[in-house]
């Protein structure tokens, strides 16, 4: 009942990683990232944001939330706290939660196209190639790397990829379009 909101809040981020199955010092946006990785090179089917882990923002504001409705069942009082303090705001006289007060994903990424051709992706019938940009590890057939329509990365500029991000899928380190996944920001 003492703890801060920051406390909450960072204790309810590190149980989140242990939900995902990964340890309580791994952080979420890099977790989000690698399944957004994973998903985008299987292209098996659509990337659904929600199958994603959450973000650090929604898991602060459940974190809070859940956190008042823990102590109201084991004290049975709330006049302690200040539900408009931990995750809460005022509707219509009614309280709602916070979902976060971030976007999901960036806007990017949430309009992503990726083609399904089966040729050489050289034509406007490629998705890709119509909205000019280039394919990449989420395209169905080439994968971003066995077709005409794709950017070539010189190895320094490979290298300097792979320094950033250790752990991702190889072809998706030449996406030049999503070099912003790492990012969350608040505004």
């Amino acid at each position: 009942m003492s703890a801060t909101t920051e406390e909450v809040a960072a204790a309810g981020t590190r149980l989140m990683a242990v939900v995902y199955g990964r340890n309580v010092s791994d952080q979420l946006h890099q977790m989000r990232y690698e399944r957004y990785c994973t998903c985008a090179a299987s292209a098996v089917c659509e990337l659904k944001v929600e199958k994603l882990p959450p973000t650090e923002r929604a898991t602060h504001f459940h974190s809070l939330q859940t956190h008042l409705q823990a102590v109201v069942w084991k004290y049975m009082r709330t006049e302690d706290l200040d539900p408009l303090q931990l995750g809460w705001y005022l509707e219509s006289g009614w309280l709602a939660p916070i979902m976060t007060d971030i976007q999901p994903a960036h806007a990017d990424m949430m309009n992503t196209v990726h083609c399904k051709c089966r040729a050489m992706c050289s034509t406007m019938s490629c998705s890709c190639h119509e909205r000019g940009h280039s394919c990449f590890s989420a395209c169905e057939h080439c994968h971003g790397n066995s077709c005409t329509n794709v950017r070539s990365v010189s190895a320094m500029q490979a290298q300097e990829d792979a320094a950033g991000c250790e752990t991702c899928l190889d072809d998706v380190l030449y996406d030049s379009d999503f070099e912003w996944v790492m990012e969350e920001t608040v505004d």
